[in-house]
């Protein structure tokens, strides 16, 4: 403790969470004149960011008025019932955190705290709001879900700067319009779970609100004001008492999530077919039908109809694929109305995806096509999750560097060509990394070291991306590790010091040799000592412990089937015996009439061509071929991509004829990355 104390002392920086402290030591409180006779007293610094998270403490004394200089402090998580009234002589205070507590109420005295920008006194058991806080007019993010909270006070209006509001969980019957009104910057309001029976008519005042969420109420309808929302991304009015909608909302263009599910609906209005949705759930409602000019909505990805009673659509219409229903519906308009339909661009998805990024937090452009990422998609900076994969991406734009907050990023199966080291340096929380099918060159020496946080690493299928000995051990934190069909002849030696890792994925490769590792191959092999040889014991002892790690790797329902074997190998036999798919026939067979079977249709080239190539790589892994002569096992191989060049071409649309017969001209047929590159090359051009 009172080596923390001094680093404090002179960062002006304590974090004593998950200390299981009862009491805040009180050294804390009196920081400064605590300072050692070994240290520089006038080096010191007052407290400013103070984090007593994730303990049991009972009570903050009102000491807590000498921490003049703090900024930060969150003491969430703990066993609070009361604030001291001392907080609200924290004039410097701007971000409060006294979440998941047993608070009953809070102190006039906040009010005082005027520089308050962020306040979380969200889960705990909070009854009314003190009128003070109107005087915290810097007030910006406030988050009090999951409290018993009736009203908000008036004196809130002063609130003016007001972006973030979360109230979900609590027991509001009404939202005031006067709060409404002043509150004209909320950007995110999120009203769920209360007992709401209306939305106040000035909603429409709410113009750079980007999420709007009040499923699970009593709101009977939405006003026509809605209209005014013209920056609104997402809406969330599931579980309430819907039963018809306004024809205003076909105004809201850039509304991409449209929830509705388990209302009174018995109709969905021709006027919101004109919004450019991606989701639209309309499950559970009173539908008997569906207008045809839903079809229209080119984009939307996922429709959601379980719950309806449709009698005009065919079953396998209502569960099967979105696409298939919307091009249904759209040959029931007039001819001249189904060529509007087809006029959604590229452009309409990605700028949809980027805006719902701004309130999701993640970015996906997955199955785009794209050879690059537009710049325009970074409206966010804290974006925690990307995904890029299933596009033709060479390499990462360097706005990407900007995402600090970035945990998980998915690259798979693109261009990828180089390791990007320069971006993933700038990328200090990134936790998940997915790289799988790419032509990846071999990665640098010191590659791993730009992301050293890494708990997931996926390298899958990029046969020459790992350099001759690679340096896994730059990546301590790793957990899961996978290198399918990498060509490996050998275990990396340097995966041995991965301390954390549990998921190692080797599959599809060649090895011809495992590592001794940490001596706990024998287990598995059954080449350990006898019952009776000097180390049995030990061994046994361990052998126990593998077991345990063999049944936590299962289902519960699995393990219970190896839970009586007696050894870690006995258990290892049987798991394989009985889930290795190695050599199925029957999903072989499964597999090739799924090839053979297959057309490009709808899918772009990219997709179609991913379609087959996971298909294939499948049954490789299924179908073990064995030839002991090395120029045999080339000319097999060789016959097999021949085979999947002729298959692939022979999907195609008919658009393609002209350069599949170019193709099947040539003296040597190209191998099946060239045929896909040549057919994608003709797709751009078109």
């Amino acid at each position: 403790m009172d080596r923390l104390l001094k680093a404090a002392r002179a960062s002006g920086s304590l974090n004593l969470s998950n200390r299981s402290l009862r009491d805040v030591p009180n050294e804390v409180y009196r920081s400064l004149d605590a300072v050692g006779d070994d240290e520089k007293w006038w080096e010191a610094v007052e407290l400013q960011k103070l984090i007593l998270a994730h303990n049991d403490i009972e009570v903050l004394k009102e000491d807590l008025r000498n921490l003049a200089q703090l900024t930060v402090f969150n003491v969430s998580h703990n066993k609070l019932t009361v604030l001291p009234s001392a907080i609200g002589e924290l004039p410097m205070l701007k971000s409060l955190d006294v979440s998941f507590n047993s608070i009953q109420h809070l102190p006039e005295e906040i009010g005082s705290a005027t520089s308050l920008v962020k306040f979380d006194c969200s889960n705990n058991q909070l009854k009314k709001l003190p009128s003070s806080l109107g005087r915290c007019t810097c007030l910006s993010e406030f988050k009090v879900s999951n409290n018993s909270i009736t009203s908000f006070p008036e004196d809130m209006a002063n609130c003016s700067k007001m972006m973030k509001l979360d109230v979900e969980g609590n027991k509001l019957t009404v939202l005031s319009e006067t709060l409404i009104a002043s509150w004209n910057m909320l950007t995110e309001l999120n009203a769920s779970k209360n007992l709401l029976s209306s939305i106040p008519d000035n909603i429409g005042s709410l113009s750079h609100l980007i999420r709007l969420d009040l499923h699970q109420n009593r709101i009977s309808a939405v006003p026509p004001s809605i209209m005014g929302c013209g920056s609104l991304a997402e809406f969330y009015m599931g579980s309430n008492a819907l039963a018809t909608l306004p024809a205003e909302m076909g105004a809201l263009s850039h509304l991409g999530t449209l929830d509705l599910h388990s209302n009174q609906l018995k109709e969905y209005p021709v006027e919101a077919c004109k919004l450019r949705l991606s989701v639209l759930d309309l499950s559970n409602n009173s539908l008997s039908g569906l207008p045809p000019e839903l079809g229209k909505m080119t984009i939307l990805r996922k429709l959601l109809l379980t719950g309806n009673p449709l009698r005009t659509l065919r079953s396998s219409l209502v569960s099967g694929p979105t696409q298939a229903l919307l091009k249904y519906l759209r040959s029931r308009l007039p001819q001249s109305q189904e060529s509007e339909a087809t006029t959604t661009t590229k452009d309409d998805v990605i700028a949809m995806a980027s805006r719902l990024s701004i309130t999701s937090k993640e970015l996906s452009l997955e199955g785009l096509d794209l050879s690059a990422v537009p710049a325009k998609v970074w409206e966010s900076g804290e974006i925690i999750k990307v995904d890029l994969s299933r596009n033709s991406i060479q390499e990462l734009p360097v706005e990407l560097s900007s995402c600090t907050s970035l945990q998980t990023l998915v690259l798979s199966r693109n261009q990828f060509k180089e390791w990007p080291g320069s971006i993933f340096k700038s990328l200090p929380n990134l936790v998940c990394l997915k790289l799988d099918s790419n032509p990846l060159k071999q990665i640098p020496s010191n590659g791993f070291k730009a992301v050293p946080m890494l708990q997931v690493l996926d390298l899958s299928c990029n046969a020459a991306s790992l350099p001759e000995q690679p340096a896994f051990s730059s990546l301590p934190h790793l957990q899961e590790l996978y290198l399918r069909q990498m060509h490996l002849h050998e275990v990396p030696s340097d995966i041995l010091s991965l301390q954390n890792l549990r998921i190692l994925d080797l599959s599809r490769n060649s090895l011809q040799s495992i590592p001794v590792g940490k001596g706990k191959l024998s287990h598995l092999l059954g080449t350990g000592p006898k019952e009776g040889d000097a180390g049995f014991e030990a061994w046994d002892e361990e052998d126990s412990m593998i077991m345990s790690w063999l049944w936590n790797s299962m289902t519960p329902e699995i393990s219970d089937t190896f839970m009586f074997l007696p050894t870690a190998k006995a258990i290892w036999d049987a798991a394989h015996g009985t889930y290795s798919k190695v050599r199925d026939a029957a999903l072989i067979y499964e597999i090739k009439i799924k090839t053979a079977a297959s057309k490009q249709g709808s899918k772009t080239v990219t997709e179609y061509a991913n379609f087959l190539q996971n298909q294939w790589q499948e049954l490789d892994y299924y179908r073990v071929i064995d030839l002991k002569c090395s120029d045999c096992a080339g000319a097999v191989k060789r016959l097999i991509e021949r085979d999947r060049v002729y298959d692939f071409l022979a999907g195609l649309n008919p658009e393609f004829d002209l350069i599949r017969i170019q193709i099947l001209g040539k003296l040597e047929i190209p191998s099946l990355e060239e045929a896909i590159a040549l057919i994608r090359s003709e797709e751009s051009r078109r």
